[in-house]
């Protein structure tokens, strides 16, 4: 809790079927809470993933001026599709919490090797790790560089990606986690 903001993130494993399907419904439980004291269901840094709340969050007029704004700066919806709002011409729906998970990928990977590369899979993706500034916490080289393959939120997901691909005898090598 900060601002006056609550940060939910329930304990669920996304690499398993059953904790996938309960996502929709809890964001929706979660979602019925918080209104019901008059607050705002929202993300800070995964806003794009609960756009399906975008019109009961700020209405329908607004989320329509938002879709008319969409259509002005970004007419064939190339920029962030399904985020916050689709252009006025655009049927297709917006993101839904409901998948798909890293999990769905992170599944395909053997419990063993998961367990192995621990770190790599508790990033939460949040991107908290992409700053800047000289007084925070952060990996040299990022700060160095600029490039976010460099932070490790970036670090993870190349792991992770190394991880299924080799998990699915599509990357053959000889490397194994002592290398990093």
């Amino acid at each position: 809790i900060d601002a006056g903001c609550i940060h939910v993130r329930p304990a669920l494993d996304l690499t398993q079927n059953q904790d996938q399907q309960l996502v929709q419904r809890l964001s929706e439980d979660i979602f019925n809470l918080v209104k019901s004291y008059n607050g705002v269901f929202w993300g800070e840094h995964g806003k794009g993933y609960r756009s399906c709340f975008t019109p009961k969050v700020v209405g329908e007029t607004l989320y329509q001026c938002f879709r008319q704004i969409k259509g002005v700066c970004d007419p064939h919806n190339k920029l962030n599709p399904g985020k916050i709002a689709a252009p006025p011409n655009c049927s297709e729906p917006l993101v839904s919490v409901d998948g798909p998970f890293k999990g769905q990928f992170d599944g395909n990977i053997p419990l063993q090797t998961r367990q192995s590369f621990e770190t790599a899979f508790s990033c939460n993706g949040n991107g908290a790790c992409f700053t800047y500034q000289p007084e925070d916490v952060m990996c040299p080289s990022y700060k160095a560089t600029k490039d976010r393959i460099h932070s490790p939120k970036g670090r993870a997901q190349l792991i992770r990606e190394w991880l299924r691909l080799k998990s699915n005898n599509k990357l053959k090598d000889s490397f194994s986690h002592e290398v990093f």
